[in-house]
């Protein structure tokens, strides 16, 4: 009967931390650009979502953001750091979604910059595009964004810079 009870209180308290965690999405934070609100409503649409902060430097983003960034770039250690936008990554996305809700187009934007060593850049390949409008303003975009270069070996360096964005269903990134 002893028995019986201590497994049968242990099913009850884990059924209730299950029930009452939350899950680990939700305690993550997520930075967002909106866009005007809906017709007939007050709410802002959101159009991006992003895992890290649309706002900030490389330099100033936590360990955990920096990770979620180097992630793309296989086999990169701490110490080193990728090419990133000067003034943030909405530095970019702002002004690509808000020309995608003009030219309109779903499909998915990847695009690689070359990133110099003094943060210009000095190459743009596009992969694939939903539009050649679309690609056409990226390009733009990414030639006229300062950049903080990348570093290899505690010095600045040249490196890719990939740019990927799905406009399948939604606006979607890191």
């Amino acid at each position: 009967m002893d028995k019986f009870m201590i497994i049968l209180v242990s099913i009850v308290l884990l059924s209730i931390n299950v029930w009452t965690a939350e899950p680990t999405y939700a305690k993550e934070r997520v930075y967002y650009v909106y866009g005007d609100p809906m017709p007939g409503t007050k709410f802002r649409q959101k159009l991006f979502s992003s895992a890290i902060p649309l706002d900030k430097p490389y330099s100033k983003l936590s360990k955990k953001h920096q990770a979620i960034v180097r992630s793309d770039y296989e086999g990169m250690p701490e110490t080193e750091t990728p090419p990133f936008p000067a003034k943030g990554y909405g530095a970019l996305i702002e002004p690509l979604v808000k020309a995608h809700s003009k030219i309109g187009r779903r499909g998915k934007l990847a695009v690689i910059a070359v990133v110099g060593s003094d943060g210009a850049v000095k190459k743009v390949e596009v992969l694939s595009t939903p539009s050649k409008s679309m690609s056409e303003f990226a390009s733009v975009l990414l030639f006229n964004t300062p950049f903080d270069p990348a570093t290899c070996n505690a010095a600045p360096c040249s490196m890719e810079y990939l740019l990927l964005i799905d406009t399948a269903t939604s606006y979607k990134s890191f």
